[in-house]
């Protein structure tokens, strides 16, 4: 039997909703199922830091120190720092993160509470950015 692409995907989506004990009453569900699967999905931050004047030497530091600790916890993927070529004491965090549910809890560990202290009137611009990769 040959089946037409939207035939199997319409018999991919029967067989993932049987699967997960749905039925055609319950197709209002999937967006809770979408959301629950977005939990689990990998995240990736762009977290960018202007330092404020005088203040670069102590920006500079901290951003490194953060670096290991972060990269040592459960679900991270990777966590780097760069530096803006064309704006001095900016810097730039590129970081994956395996599950938004780990990335919230990078955000609740000691280090990164540290971190946010040390930077804490420090800062010209910080913007942060979360991603999820779609293509």
């Amino acid at each position: 039997m040959h089946l037409f692409v939207g035939d199997k995907l319409k018999s991919t989506a029967q067989q993932a909703h049987s699967d997960n004990d749905f039925n055609d009453a319950d197709a209002n569900t999937v967006d809770f199922h979408q959301v629950e699967r977005e939990k689990t999905m990998e995240v990736r931050v762009i977290a960018t830091l202007q330092a404020k004047a005088g203040f670069e030497a102590a920006v500079s530091e901290a951003v490194h120190d953060i670096l290991e600790p972060s990269r040592q916890e459960l679900g991270n993927l990777q966590y780097d720092l760069h530096r803006d070529l064309e704006k001095p004491g900016t810097f730039v965090f590129f970081e994956r993160w395996a599950s938004s549910e780990a990335l919230n809890k990078h955000n609740e560990t000691a280090h990164f509470q540290q971190f946010v202290s040390r930077l804490d009137g420090k800062l010209d611009v910080l913007d942060i950015k979360k991603l999820k990769k779609i293509a």
